[in-house]
């Protein structure tokens, strides 16, 4: 499926991405790490950091692999900002999951 990122520190804007084994595998991994922020009651500071942590650490790699990324731009996805970062794996996301496109624009709002 075709999508169109405007958030990406690169050029190109548009990538076709594979609904693969892999590219679901780790759409799973990345919704797991996401709902992992919904859970913060009762947790320690350094709890909280390793949560946030790994949810940049699986958004960075989701990005990498299902965009085919280079080192070089992969690198460039640490001057995006959080919302944006994570934002645009969640985009990808909900489109491999089958969420309608209006149910990716609400949740941006």
């Amino acid at each position: 499926m075709k999508i169109k990122l405007d958030k990406l520190p690169f050029t190109k804007k548009t990538y076709d991405i594979k609904a693969s084994v892999k590219n679901m595998r780790l759409t799973y991994k990345l919704q797991l790490a996401f709902a992992k922020t919904n859970d913060l009651d009762n947790k320690s500071d350094e709890e909280l950091v390793n949560v946030f942590l790994e949810m940049f650490e699986e958004s960075e790699k989701y990005l990498k692999t299902v965009l085919k990324l280079s080192d070089k731009q992969a690198e460039e996805l640490e001057d995006m900002t959080q919302e944006d970062l994570v934002g645009t794996a969640n985009t990808i996301a909900m489109k491999l999951l089958g969420i309608s496109e209006d149910d990716v624009k609400a949740s941006k709002k």
